[in-house]
């Protein structure tokens, strides 16, 4: 990508937001946000570790669903979604693919910071929800890092999401996919996409 292109956020009429790459003489009617793509970028270490459905205590869990809600709430999706807000529940859905959701939750000083849950299918890794409590931790980063890699080693090469639609923050969170490495995915821009085929 050249220096004078960058990933255009605009919205449309009705308030959906749409992403296009910007060059030279194109622009949005009404723009949102521009920011610059960082291509592949490295995998971050840090402090924080990331458990899995089987280490995740559910009472803990409930309490940092609540607080995200009131830190970070959401428009297109709910932090107690009946698909990821009980262990249980996720672990007996295993054997469905639809609602087979896989839990992660960022603990940093032994405190739950963080949560993503998303579906491991054929041909993409599906992030459904993300939220941190503590912005510039790189728990985000850190939580899509441990999916990524669980992607890779299921042999599923792309990372996919919709990022909430919600007007607080949404300039944030579009930044924060962008420096991740994600683009608008080709089949559909609403969504973003990063390939995790290593080279």
């Amino acid at each position: 990508m050249r220096p004078d292109e960058g990933v255009v956020v605009k919205v449309s009429a009705a308030g959906k937001p749409s992403w296009s790459l910007m060059g030279k003489g194109r622009m949005p009617e009404r723009l949102v946000c521009i920011a610059p793509v960082e291509k592949n970028r490295a995998m971050t270490t840090s402090t924080v570790t990331c458990l899995h459905e089987d280490e995740i205590e559910q009472h803990r869990l409930t309490a940092l669903l609540t607080a995200l809600q009131k830190v970070s709430p959401l428009k297109d999706a709910m932090y107690d979604d009946r698909y990821w807000s009980n262990v249980k529940k996720v672990k007996a859905n295993w054997n469905k693919p639809i609602t087979h959701y896989r839990l992660l939750v960022a603990v940093k000083d032994d405190q739950y910071v963080g949560f993503l849950a998303g579906r491991l299918e054929q041909k993409q890794a599906f992030v459904a929800i993300l939220g941190v409590l503590r912005r510039r931790e790189d728990l985000g980063t850190k939580l899509l890092d441990e999916f990524s890699e669980m992607a890779v080693n299921e042999g599923i090469p792309v990372l996919h999401l919709r990022p909430d639609s919600e007007v607080e923050g949404f300039q944030a969170r579009i930044r924060f996919f962008l420096d991740y490495g994600m683009s608008a995915c080709l089949d559909d821009a609403a969504y973003l996409c990063k390939s995790l085929i290593r080279d």
